[in-house]
């Protein structure tokens, strides 16, 4: 059996390039497995709890009798107050599909279409990183590894590992299990982790019992891994599947004494990347990475209602809704170093293009329009549409000989944006659409310039201050540009959100100081952030004088500042008997 290398964990989120964590200007975090086994960590909320200004907000089911389509869960990421589409989710580089607005309670994390046990490592950069990634990371940036033949067999990819892991938590009772396994001959090998997950409702200590609720999930990835004399070849298969159903009694009563939802989520991916093997120059480029892949991903729920009338007959109401998001794209990325006279410039670049597929469904159903006609009438509410995303960007770290200790590393990077939504006849049908004559319309901003700039003072090994300035962006989703939203009437206005097609993207500056060290046994780190937050896109209410009509507005300014310190140290280094 070959042993698992153990390395110092190193991140590349920060800068593009693997750094250790301490080596990095900035605030980051990484997670190994390891860290992750530990904690017992069986959600992305408890791996991510120990982390300060980070958090994964949790929402027990909806209770709202009139939306079917709300349930409990972890959403998305929380980094220092910025969440939801503000935060950039990825896995082995490629972006988790964006959160919906009316998906967003829909029975568990909206964007988290992974499980941490599938993952190697989850790396954190707390700050802006659009100069290098672009849309979505205006507030900080995710990205987890997946277990590769590298992770469980070491560099030389020889002999066989494996292992298996059963957890179980106390806070909604679910068991899990980890089963992970790789084999290698030195040239090729391949790698498997399988996760499986099932449990009940959060346990919420409260005068007020949670709605009963199961679920499961299953994670797979393999991946295979070949050496060539050029280029290093590895393909994957990455796999999620999660199903819900709450019984949400906290809403059932005498006019609707049951209300049934099951939620559904699943993503499918498929990567290939080539990467020039080690020691290998091709002249122009020292590091050089082709990755293409295909992401499919879907949301479903589908709520269940009985009720009675004023006749006191019993009525049934069915709404299946669901938001799908066919990912595909190539990334291009290479690095060279050049040696100038009295300075030394590692150059790394890259090219990024992903086209988005985007489509959503609105099926409802009520036995109280026609108990004869069983059909599904689709209500759909945003019109189908391509989102395609172009960026290019630039990084330079220099080191001055006659300023030794002191990293210099400007960034730039430049981005399109273009929504085209398609004609789709049920959305063209929905009533709020033809109440308001709205057309679907095609969008497609300026190329966006997001600099950045990092300054490094090192000081011995492993100690460090710094300072960093980032650019961030997010563009409006195709939502936000061409979608409804409608919320049936509670007393004698209906509420409905209409689409805004002359959204700009928002915008944010990061700056922050900070020190980092590298101590006997653990670390230290402190930090001073202040982020300014500009053309925040936000519900603004409009005159009329049948409805409550909201839309989204580029009219919010956020400003947000604090001050982080962290300091780790193994218990066992104090006291022996907690060694281990």
């Amino acid at each position: 059996m070959a042993e698992p290398s153990s390395l110092e964990p190193m991140t590349i989120l920060a800068t593009r390039s693997e750094k250790g964590v301490l080596d990095t200007p900035g605030s980051d975090a990484v997670l190994t497995d390891e860290d992750l086994s530990r904690q017992g960590s069986s959600t992305l909320g408890s791996a991510l709890k120990y982390i300060p200004g980070v958090s994964v907000p949790f929402d027990f089911s909806g209770s709202d009798a009139l939306v079917p389509y709300l349930g409990g869960g972890e959403k998305s990421v929380n980094i220092r107050g910025m969440e939801g589409n503000r935060i950039s989710i990825s896995v082995d580089g490629i972006r988790q599909p964006q959160g919906f607005l009316v998906a967003g309670g829909m029975a568990g994390p909206g964007r988290v279409y992974f499980d941490p046990a599938t993952l190697s490592q989850l790396e954190l950069y707390k700050s802006a990183s659009s100069s290098l990634y672009g849309n979505e990371s205006m507030g900080g940036s995710v990205n987890g590894r997946t277990v590769s033949p590298e992770v469980l067999l070491g560099k030389e990819l020889m002999g066989s590992a494996g292992s298996n892991e059963l957890t179980y938590a106390t806070v909604n009772r679910s068991i899990g299990n980890r089963l992970a396994g790789g084999h290698g001959n030195g040239i090729w090998a391949v790698s498997a982790v399988y996760s499986y997950r099932e449990g009940h409702e959060r346990i919420n200590n409260s005068s007020i019992p949670s709605d009963p609720q199961e679920f499961d999930s299953n994670a797979l990835v393999f991946k295979t891994f070949r050496k060539g004399a050029l280029f290093d070849w590895e393909g994957t298969v990455d796999l999620y599947d999660q199903f819900t159903f709450t019984d949400v009694n906290s809403i059932e009563g005498n006019f609707t004494p049951y209300v049934g939802h099951q939620a559904n989520r699943d993503r499918q991916r498929f990567s290939f990347e080539a990467m020039l093997s080690d020691e290998k120059d091709l002249g122009f480029a020292d590091e050089l990475s082709i990755l293409l892949y295909a992401q499919e991903s879907e949301q479903k729920s589908i709520n269940s209602q009985d009720r009675l009338n004023d006749n006191n007959e019993s009525e049934n109401r069915l709404r299946n809704i669901s938001f799908q998001t066919d990912l595909s794209g190539i990334n291009l990325q290479l690095a060279k170093l050049i040696e100038l006279q009295g300075s030394s410039h590692q150059i790394r670049g890259g090219i990024e293009y992903s086209d988005s597929k985007i489509l959503t469904n609105y099926l409802q159903w009520d036995t109280s329009d026609d108990p004869n006609d069983p059909n599904l009438e689709n209500k759909n509410t945003m019109a189908p549409s391509d989102a395609r995303e172009f960026g290019i960007y630039l990084q330079d770290e220099i080191e001055i000989e006659s300023l030794a200790g002191w990293v210099v590393t400007p960034s730039m990077r430049i981005d399109k944006y273009e929504v085209t939504p398609k004609i789709d006849q049920a959305f063209l049908d929905n009533p709020s659409r033809m109440r308001f004559r709205f057309n679907p319309v095609h969008y497609e901003n300026d190329p966006v310039i997001s600099p950045g700039l990092s300054i490094l003072r090192r000081m011995d090994s492993g100690n460090n201050f710094y300072f960093t300035y980032n650019r961030g962006i997010r563009n409006p989703s195709a939502e936000e540009l061409n979608g409804f939203f409608e919320h049936p009437p509670t007393s004698d206005r209906l509420v409905l959100i209409r689409p805004n097609p002359k959204l700009q993207e928002e915008t944010s500056d990061s700056f922050e100081i900070g020190a980092q060290a590298r101590l006997d046994q653990g670390s230290l780190s402190f930090a001073f952030f202040k982020n300014f937050y500009d053309d925040f896109i936000k519900l603004e209410e409009e005159t009329d004088p049948n409805f409550d009509v909201y839309t989204n507005q580029n009219v919010g300014k956020v400003r947000i500042h604090g001050f982080e310190f962290s300091f780790e140290r193994k218990l066992g280094n104090w006291i022996n008997s907690l060694d281990g």
